[in-house]
C-alpha cells in the first residue's frame, strides 16, 4: 500500500538508490559495486539522518558557496598557468 521503502533506478549506465520516507532507522554506510570482466569497483556513501534547522541549512549552502569559489579559483589559476607555459615555450 503506497510507495515501497525504496527502490532503485537504472537510467543508461547511471544508478541510483531512492529512499522514501527516510527516517532516523535508515541512516548507515550504504555500499554500491559494479563488476565486469575487467574486475569489480565499489564506493560507499554515509547517510546521516537528522532535523535540520535554519543553522544547519545556512552552513550547508555557505560550505557549498565556499567550495564553487575555490574551485573556480583553482580553475583560475591553472589556466593562467597553462597560457604562462604556452607563451613562454
Amino acid at each position: 500500500c503506497g510507495l515501497p521503502k525504496y527502490e532503485i533506478f537504472c537510467k543508461g549506465q547511471n544508478h541510483s538508490l531512492h529512499i522514501y520516507n527516510c527516517s532516523v532507522e535508515d541512516a548507515a554506510i550504504y555500499q554500491a559495486s559494479a563488476i565486469n570482466l575487467k574486475g569489480i569497483v565499489s564506493c560507499s556513501g554515509v547517510l546521516e539522518v537528522g532535523e535540520m534547522n535554519e543553522f544547519k541549512i545556512h552552513q550547508r549552502y555557505f560550505a557549498k558557496l565556499k567550495q564553487r569559489a575555490e574551485n573556480r579559483s583553482r580553475e583560475s589559476k591553472d589556466k593562467e598557468n597553462q597560457e604562462c607555459h604556452r607563451t613562454a615555450s
